[in-house]
């Protein structure tokens, strides 16, 4: 596949959040039947080499081909459609997602759709009441599974491709032996190549052939007493609750001038603008005027600023002296219910922003734009302002105090290559182990700026190892750099300088590095060190300490 020649992407990002906490340990979820089937589907295989492609369709749809009428299901059960407009059929879907859709590892928290969110979310102009599929109970008639599909354009490269955005894939707990995740997707695809549609995106917290992109969520406390109290913020042994509420104080009033709500008649404006600023990434949603009117006035006037019927808030920065709109800012609203409490957390997910391209220091005017929204999103009662390490969010993420979360966001592209984004600067690496026998790699998760001194890896199966730089004096008097590879302690969450630790060293002395550089001299080069031993207990991958120590170097 063609890597792009920057690094950015803005992507629909609206789409199925994985519920993330301040990261621990890197964990995700790993399906291997799902993997049987995406090797059936026209997806990018890994390790696929699709350097010589110039971008395009996968497979030619042949509509001859496609089956007119609808897949068999198990006996029992039987196809239907979501009315999002129905409040019945809503209120089903609802209490559907509500019991068995997205959920932490630990059954912690659950995200929690509101009705009105699920017809904000799937409602957007063009949408097709046979696109969002139930499976239903024969008797009964008890929705237990369902899929949603909504026609969208994407900007890939220089290319607008029309695609279907896939969410909202779910199945009852109880039915999760019975396959019917693949039918919901082949289901989908039948419906829409018969639409003349053969192109999808879609997300998952899971590694599937082949993420386009991949991103990190971070989180930015706004009431921090309370996410400690439901677990989802820790405290750190170095400070205490009134250190970390101190820390996420903020003020009471916005500081950008002309700031305002976002009225009607700021649509033409803030469409010019968000298009515009949108083509500076590789990959972007394109928008007509009717579309971003759903999707920033939804409800708008119908719900108080703190409403939790409210779905999004959207606001403009107009220029006092032209009256021209300069920027634009906007968030939106899921809730997170704390299973164990019978409370939820009302979360802001940043949505589109953007900002006018003559404005002379872009990081300053985004990041005080960003500042001004978690203030409105106090305000307007939510406890975290969650935001994807994607667009240009790198410029405030460390600024204003946002933490990584434990989670990712992976963005696929179905029935289409000659796409894929590469690491560059400011982005987190991310490390895939491949094995011989199996096709099915194993993420590393990275937690921490690889610009620190200490860089934390998750591994599936919750193992955590760190590298470290350190400084050494030999026997010999000698003074010698290591950076050091241990595993880290995950009753204590804090590594051990204990014989059995320490798995690997990269030396750095007088007898290793390159002639002529001293001990601190980037990129110099030193001699790596492994315990073989410490390997085979731990069931770690050489491979895993070469690559993540070059990566350190890097």
């Amino acid at each position: 596949m063609e890597e792009s020649n920057t690094t950015q992407n803005q992507l629909p990002s609206n789409s199925d959040p994985p519920l993330t906490r301040p990261s621990d340990n890197g964990k995700e979820a790993k399906d291997i039947e799902s993997y049987k089937f995406w090797k059936t589907q026209p997806v990018p295989k890994f390790n696929e080499d699709g350097g010589k492609s110039k971008g395009g369709p996968i497979k030619v749809i042949n509509l001859d081909e496609v089956p007119k009428g609808p897949y068999a299901l198990l006996d029992g059960f039987e196809w239907g459609t979501i009315d999002p407009e129905d409040e019945k059929e809503v209120g089903e879907l609802y209490e559907l997602l509500s019991n068995h859709y997205v959920e932490d590892d630990d059954s912690t928290f659950r995200l929690n759709y509101s009705p009105v969110f699920l017809r904000w979310a799937l409602t957007t102009p063009g949408w097709q009441k046979q696109w969002h599929i139930g499976v239903r109970t024969s008797i009964s008639q008890k929705l237990v599974a369902f899929i949603s599909g909504l026609p969208a354009n994407v900007n890939v490269h220089t290319q607008t491709i029309k695609v279907v955005e896939i969410n909202f894939l779910c199945i009852h707990k109880r039915l999760r032996s019975k396959r019917l995740a693949p039918l919901l997707i082949r289901e989908i695809t039948r419906r829409c190549y018969l639409q003349g549609v053969y192109q999808a995106i879609y997300t998952a917290a899971a590694v599937l052939p082949t993420p386009v992109a991949s991103c990190r969520y971070y989180h930015r406390p706004l009431s921090w007493l309370k996410l400690y109290e439901s677990g989802f913020s820790h405290l750190p042994s170095s400070s205490t609750k009134a250190r970390q509420i101190a820390k996420y104080h903020l003020p009471s009033t916005t500081q950008t001038s002309g700031l305002r709500p976002m009225q009607s008649d700021d649509l033409d404006a803030v469409h010019q603008l968000l298009g515009e600023y949108l083509q500076r990434f590789d990959i972007s949603p394109t928008f007509s005027i009717d579309e971003l009117r759903h999707l920033l006035f939804f409800g708008a006037g119908q719900a108080k600023e703190a409403s939790s019927k409210r779905v999004v808030w959207a606001y403009v920065v107009e220029d006092l002296e032209t009256q021209k709109i300069t920027d634009f800012v906007s968030f939106y609203s899921i809730e997170s219910a704390v299973l164990s409490q019978k409370d939820v957390i009302r979360t802001a997910y940043l949505y589109y922003y953007a900002s006018t391209n003559s404005t002379p220091n872009l990081q300053q005017r985004i990041q005080g734009l960003v500042n001004d929204a978690l203030i409105l999103a106090k305000k307007a009662r939510f406890d975290v302002f969650n935001a994807l390490h994607l667009q240009d969010n790198e410029l405030f993420l460390e600024k204003l105090r946002f933490s990584p979360g434990d989670g990712r966001l992976h963005y696929y592209l179905f029935n289409y290559q000659g796409f894929r984004t590469k690491i560059g600067p400011n982005r987190d690496p991310v490390v895939h182990l491949l094995q011989p026998s199996s096709d099915i790699p194993e993420e590393v998760i990275v937690a921490g700026k690889w610009t620190s001194r200490t860089i934390r890896l998750g591994m599936f199966g919750g193992k955590q190892f760190e590298w470290e730089y350190a400084k050494e004096k030999r026997a010999d008097g000698q003074k010698v750099n290591l950076i050091v590879f241990r595993a880290v302690e995950e009753e204590k969450g804090k590594s051990k300088e204990t014989p059995g630790h320490r798995i690997a060293q990269l030396v750095r002395g007088e007898d290793s590095r390159t002639p002529g550089t001293s001990r601190s001299s980037a990129g110099n080069g030193g001699e790596l060190q492994i315990d073989e031993a410490a390997l085979q207990f731990l069931e770690l991958d050489e491979a895993v300490i070469v690559t993540t120590c070059l990566m350190m170097l890097k």
